[in-house]
């Protein structure tokens, strides 16, 4: 909710009506520039901003702050709130005395961020009640706006203050409104030399301030001198000033010409953020690819070797040369099994499961994809003459190995029917000639 009036008088009943607007949580947003406010009615409103807990930004511009008693209202209203994040108080009569009643309410509070004190009358004495809050400190955030406008009073002594203050490291002001004030060359030189420092600022308003051509020659060598400058400035006004049009327009392509340098970075930046990421990535990959080619060519070796393995001998000696291939690859394989004994074990477990599924299966083995697995069961089919049917999980990148039971032989009883047969034909066909 907003309120916003302007040049009014202010009624009784009005000020009660925000009053309880602000007492309710209400208000976020509350201006009352230029209006009237008699004594009781301005302590009343100064409680009810102090208990209001949504309130963001306050206008007491042109005017309202027109004594002491009133900024030390404010000053106590600050000690109590705790929403505040902006304050304008453009057009008080502060003075460098109502600067420092107001400095020890904003200094211990934690949330404000932007502090318009312009056309306040303020000094030189003020400045050093101002720098104090521009600095982070943990236990307040430093102002990130300030607007000093039209404060004629401050010297080049005073301007020198500011400067020192915001070349500071631990400054985090991002905008700062210096306009038609009197700062001159040497003020604008100061300037310059903090700016150059600071790494925050991004917006300076230097209209009217009595700068001449030297001080646009010293901003635009700022500017273009990318090794020096550190700072994120993205607008330098100059206007009103006695500063060549050549140079404003230089000065205004240097900072088109930063800022897009700036971007181009920051996409570099994104880039080579996810071409780490990519390169993360590749090497997994291009491991799988290359087992997965090794596992085909593995599994293609297997079949051939087991379609020949798999049919037994029919020698007259037939069952000593099985034994004696069974034995020579056990001992062959015994290194490998006794390095796969924890594999076989988690291959037991799954076998097992299948078993208790009601499968017609004997075995079911699954191995990751691995050439030395591979090699070991090529060993056992040879070993055992089993049939066997691998497949590829392609999802899981897995090999399924089904062992199914050898198959029985021929009966007895069907090979003599068959030679029984083939000798009727023979009879037949040696009684046709």
């Amino acid at each position: 909710m907003t309120v916003q009036i302007s040049g009014e008088e202010l009624s009784d009943m009005e000020v009660m009506d925000i009053c309880m607007s602000l007492e309710s949580n209400l208000l976020q947003f509350l201006s009352l520039r230029s209006c009237k406010l008699f004594g009781k009615q301005f302590q009343n409103l100064c409680l009810a901003i102090g208990k209001c807990k949504s309130l963001l930004q306050l206008n007491l511009n042109l005017g309202i702050l027109d004594s002491l008693q009133r900024i030390n209202c404010i000053k106590m209203m600050l000690n109590v709130n705790r929403s505040l994040t902006s304050i304008f108080l453009h057009g008080s009569r502060l003075g460098h005395q109502g600067m420092a009643l107001l400095y020890k309410g904003l200094q211990s509070h934690p949330n404000i961020t932007s502090l318009d004190a312009g056309d306040c009358q303020l000094t030189d004495k003020a400045i050093k009640f101002i720098t104090p809050l521009l600095v982070n400190n943990g236990a307040k955030p430093g102002l990130e706006e300030l607007t000093l406008s039209g404060n004629k009073l401050i010297s080049q002594k005073g301007w020198t203050q500011l400067s020192m203050a915001l070349a500071s490291p631990h400054c985090v002001l991002k905008v700062l409104l210096l306009d038609y004030n009197n700062l001159g060359d040497n003020g604008g030189a100061c300037l310059a030399v903090a700016i150059a420092a600071n790494v925050s600022l991004e917006t300076v308003d230097l209209e009217s301030t009595n700068l001449s051509e030297p001080s646009g020659k010293l901003f635009l060598h700022l500017l273009e001198d990318l090794e020096v400058r550190s700072t994120k400035l993205k607008s330098l006004n100059l206007n009103s000033n006695k500063i060549k049009a050549k140079t404003l327009q230089k000065i205004k392509k240097a900072l088109q010409t930063q800022d897009s340098q700036d971007v181009s970075n920051d996409d570099d930046t994104i880039k080579e953020d996810d071409s780490v990421s990519v390169s993360g990535v590749l090497p997994s990959i291009t491991s799988t690819s290359s087992c997965s080619s090794e596992t085909s060519s593995s599994i293609s070796d297997s079949d051939s070797t087991g379609s020949h393995s798999s049919v037994p001998k029919t020698s007259e000696n037939g069952s000593e040369t099985n034994t004696e291939t069974a034995s020579d690859s056990n001992d062959t394989e015994t290194a490998s099994d006794s390095n796969a004994t924890e594999d076989d074990a988690s291959d037991s477990n799954t076998t097992d499961n299948s078993h208790d599924s009601g499968s017609t299966l004997t075995g079911l083995h699954v191995r990751e994809v691995d050439k030395r697995e591979t090699s070991r069961t090529q060993k056992q089919e040879t070993v055992d003459g089993d049939m066997t049917e691998i497949t590829i999980d392609e999802d899981s990148m897995r090999v399924l190995t089904f062992k199914s039971p050898r198959q029985p032989k021929q009966t007895t009883e069907a090979s003599i029917l068959r030679g029984q047969y083939m000798q009727l034909l023979e009879e037949e066909d040696m009684k046709i000639f």
